[in-house]
């Protein structure tokens, strides 16, 4: 099977105009993107595991930073369970709440 192109035909005087090109001068006002603009549009609309990835990289603590981490979380979790309040359940979510100010 052939292809066949078709060739247009003009006269000799016809002036062939530019397409128009509506936003040249807007755009050549725009100023470059900086690092951190130029890293979001990158990441516009990557992937999520790809973009997961990153971020879980980037989330990492250093052994101590992570150490002191989960010792003052035991410690919140402990403190937590010992008191006397009541509400079970709720009572935990609620003295979670009132530890962090996020009412």
């Amino acid at each position: 099977m052939r292809l066949r192109i078709s060739r247009i035909e003009r006269p000799m005087n016809a002036v062939v105009t530019e397409a128009p090109r509506p936003f040249v001068e807007f755009a050549a006002r725009l100023r470059p993107q900086s690092v951190l603009r130029a890293a979001i549009t990158s990441a516009y609309r990557r992937p999520e595991p790809e973009a997961v990835a990153v971020l879980l990289e980037q989330a990492r603590l250093p052994a101590a930073q992570a150490a002191a981490v989960q010792a003052l979380a035991g410690q919140l979790a402990t403190r937590l369970r010992e008191r006397k309040s009541a509400g079970g359940r709720e009572g935990l979510v609620q003295g979670l709440v009132q530890e962090f100010s996020l009412s």
